[in-house]
């Protein structure tokens, strides 16, 4: 049996503005049934979604600093004027991985038109505790234990954990992913399917947004795959210039890892 820190990655929601004007904004949570809306200073800033009807936990929509959509609302909003209906299985924030054990947890049975798996081999997320929801002055955390669940059974178990802080201009999710190897060996195979992923809102997206990573690769065709310290959109949503980032963290295993738009891969991994 062993933990293993997955991953462990930033994700940042900026807009313009003086920085000697920043401070720490107070964080509050509201839990209702399967949802726990989050809150900074006197605004909404996400939600966390564990329904147990859904395939996986994943937090949407992410807001900038002044209440500003910055993610796609596309499946859980269908009304959207001017967005994509594509791959309904990526949620606005999340973290899934193509083949675990040969099971897919990226994808989901109920979009299984969007996958190259059948539904014997689809896998799900599913809660089993919320652990910690502590808010404070300065920052905010969330921890939940999950049960990766296959149609053969619960083959590992799962930790989330998010710390979210922010200020006048900006946004910061600080997020540490475990898996517990508990029930036997785990191999996550080399896929692009995953880890860690943001659905970015249509004006963002390149064009009209752009891209940029760490190396100085602008557009998709120069980031996907490609090993970076941080990729970044920006562009002007709903009358706001607003930026949005991922960041991996140094320590992560084989950093900095390959970015594929604004996700994440963690490649070909054995646990035991």
């Amino acid at each position: 049996m062993r933990f293993i820190p997955l991953l462990l990655a930033s994700f940042l929601v900026q807009s313009p503005g003086p920085s000697f004007l920043r401070s720490a904004e107070p964080v509050a949570f509201t839990r209702n049934g399967n949802h726990i809306d989050v809150r900074i200073g006197a605004r909404a800033f996400t939600t966390y979604h564990v329904d147990p009807a859904v395939a996986k936990p994943y937090l949407s929509p992410l807001r900038s600093a002044q209440g500003t959509v910055v993610t796609r609302g596309f499946p859980m909003i269908t009304d959207i004027a001017g967005e994509d209906h594509d791959e309904p299985h990526q949620r606005a924030m999340y973290f899934a991985h193509g083949d675990i054990n040969g099971f897919d947890f990226w994808g989901e049975a109920a979009f299984s038109q969007w996958s190259d798996h059948s539904i014997a081999t689809f896998g799900r997320t599913v809660l089993r505790t919320l652990d910690e929801m502590r808010g404070g002055p300065d920052f905010g955390t969330l921890r939940a234990t999950f049960d990766l669940v296959t149609p053969q059974g619960t083959i590992a178990e799962e930790i989330q954990t998010y710390r979210f802080e922010g200020d006048g201009q900006s946004r910061i999710i600080d997020c540490t992913f475990l898996v517990q190897a508990n029930r036997g060996p785990i191999t996550m195979a080399d896929t692009k399917e995953g880890t860690f992923a943001i659905r970015v809102a249509k004006a963002l997206d390149s064009p009209p947004g752009h891209m940029v990573n760490s190396k100085g690769a602008r557009g998709e065709k120069a980031i996907w795959g490609k090993r970076a310290e941080w990729v970044d959109y920006y562009g002007h949503v709903a009358g706001e210039d607003v930026g949005i980032a991922v960041l991996d963290h140094p320590q992560n295993l084989r950093a900095p890892t390959s970015l594929a738009s604004t996700s994440a891969d963690t490649r070909g991994l054995r646990l035991r």
